[in-house]
């Protein structure tokens, strides 16, 4: 059911059509009053939409007919006719420019909508992405002083007691060596590190069968740990080449 204020507006735009019909009815033929009722039907599109505005284009349009025969003499009626031809076409040209218009206009509404809705959504997920990064920051930080800590005092055992220490990744087959081990092997520090193959070829040709055998028995299972004793030469020696 209509409201107080669309009612209202609904009789206000059949009153102006009825002043533009009472207009023309008092015309002489051949002045383009019945072009009056093109605002009248813009102002029904813009304030109540394109159906009630292609109802008001319905009424004007027979109101522009019923004047054709009702208005005062003026120039004859073959003339008047062409005119108010040309009144019906403005008169729909305008109601259906209007109505795209409008459809065009509620779709570039309805996008800007959606394009609004999606930037504050990646605006409210980078927001939470951030939080979630300071979060893990806050996590690491600790975490990372605590490992720099044990490193540092790694590095102080390994350089009070003198000895060579390493750690080999099975993974990734990387090795880290300390200073002492390298200097113990005839490593400078700026020598890459040594690849396991190379290690093996340094392993002196009495004892290289056992414990490369060993060790492959550790990599498989077999064994619950590989500690061995063994020869080795010094790079410098051995003429090692990366």
């Amino acid at each position: 059911m209509a409201t107080e204020p669309t009612l209202i507006l609904s009789v206000l735009l059949y009153a102006a059509a009825a002043a533009v019909f009472l207009l023309d009815w008092h015309t002489p033929l051949g002045i383009s009053v019945s072009m009056l009722y093109v605002p009248v039907c813009l102002a029904g599109l813009w304030l109540r939409g394109w159906r009630f505005a292609f109802i008001m284009g319905g009424l004007c349009s027979g109101l522009t007919l019923a004047s054709l025969f009702l208005s005062s003499p003026g120039v004859p009626h073959s003339w008047s006719a062409v005119n108010r031809i040309i009144g019906f076409m403005a008169l729909w040209s305008a109601l259906w420019g209007g109505k795209l218009f409008a459809r065009r206009t509620t779709e570039l509404e309805h996008a800007k909508a959606s394009l609004q809705l999606e930037v504050e959504q990646r605006r409210q997920a980078e927001g939470a992405l951030l939080t979630i990064n300071e979060e893990l920051e806050s996590r690491i930080a600790p975490r990372t002083a605590e490992l720099q800590t044990a490193l540092d005092r790694w590095d102080l055992v390994t350089q009070a007691t003198h000895e060579g220490v390493y750690d080999w990744d099975l993974t990734t087959r990387l090795a880290v060596y300390s200073p002492h081990w390298k200097e113990m092997h005839g490593f400078s520090q700026q020598d890459e590190q040594e690849s396991p193959e190379h290690w093996s070829k340094r392993i002196h040709p009495d004892d290289r069968a056992r414990v490369l055998d060993h060790l492959d028995e550790y990599l498989v299972g077999k064994r619950q740990e590989f500690r061995e004793e063994y020869r080795i030469r010094r790079c410098d020696r051995a003429g090692c080449g990366f």
